[in-house]
């Protein structure tokens, strides 16, 4: 990535597009500390960092619940009966309370997504990071997905970067919109200002997006 200026006001939400290899993911690992940048800083205000791995990084030989507890005990040391409750609890709240104790591979894939997403905010993050979320999703889980996203955040008061390249999700859960192009920014706005732009790479990228989804 080269002369990228990004900043996220709290609470608010941004959302990264661009094309395949444009960059999108080393940019959100460089935010979330996974990458050291060779020139340039990042600020991030905040000690209380969670990520939602595109491939969602659950561990498919424990059941939901404990898919929950491991991170409670090794990330904030909360273990036992109040481990247990905060899992439940986080579980429900994105549907799941239900198929706590089966394991991963007997859910379907916008179960396994609702799941990353419980335990990148089970440790109570202040700022969540999200790479491809509705990746492989059909349109209605992916919207579905996307409310469960705006619904947690207005409930935590997280601040949340997204990374995607389903347009209409972006659209749907941002404040503002980065597009990335040739491994850098190119233009930032509001989902108004990026829908009506005149930047041409951006405009055939969007372009692109909707014949594909037509498709």
């Amino acid at each position: 990535m080269e002369h990228v200026n990004l900043g996220v006001p709290p609470c608010s939400s941004l959302a990264i597009i661009g094309p395949s290899g444009s960059g999108k993911s080393v940019l959100l690992k460089i935010i979330a500390g996974l990458i050291t940048p060779t020139d340039g800083t990042v600020q991030v205000n905040s000690q209380k960092v969670s990520m939602l791995f595109q491939k969602n990084a659950l561990f498919d030989s424990f059941t939901l619940l404990e898919n929950l507890l491991i991170p409670l005990a090794e990330t904030i040391g909360i273990r036992g009966e109040e481990a247990t409750e905060r899992s439940m609890k986080m579980l429900k709240a994105v549907g799941l309370d239900h198929a706590a104790k089966l394991y991963p591979d007997e859910i379907s894939g916008g179960m396994q997504k609702r799941l990353g997403i419980a335990r990148a905010l089970i440790i109570e993050p202040e700022v969540i990071l999200y790479d491809e979320p509705t990746a492989g999703l059909d349109p209605i889980t992916s919207r579905s997905i996307a409310d469960l996203m705006i619904e947690l955040q207005n409930i935590n008061k997280t601040t949340m970067v997204v990374v995607t390249n389903d347009l209409q999700r972006a659209y749907q859960v941002a404040d503002q919109i980065a597009f990335c192009s040739n491994h850098t920014i190119t233009a930032v706005g509001t989902p108004t200002e990026v829908k009506n732009t005149r930047d041409p790479i951006l405009r055939k990228f969007i372009y692109s997006n909707a014949l594909g989804a037509e498709l």
